[in-house]
């Protein structure tokens, strides 16, 4: 394949190579969290996931019900995972 243009005098973009390990700054809620990743010496990336094939309750849900189901499931988040996370 020929690349013209300003593609070919762009840097290709290459995945880094993990795990990565990160440091959680926040539990959203049972499905997502906050991050701080060092992909490289000096450089940290801060980034929200979700956690791949988990669905929980929504804080942000107008339904009490729901918003204490979501709590109790990032409490959940927050003690099997602590601090640290090792990102694929």
């Amino acid at each position: 394949m020929t690349v013209t243009g300003s593609a070919a005098r762009s840097p290709q973009r290459q995945p880094v190579a993990g795990p990565v390990e990160a440091e959680v700054t926040d539990v959203q809620d049972g499905d997502g969290l906050c991050v701080n990743a060092r992909v490289w010496p000096g450089m940290h990336v801060i980034k929200c996931l979700r956690i791949a094939g988990i669905d929980t309750p929504e804080r942000a849900s107008h339904c009490p019900a729901e918003k204490a189901a979501a709590a109790a499931a990032a409490a959940k988040v927050v003690e099997l995972v602590g601090n640290r996370v090792w990102l694929r």
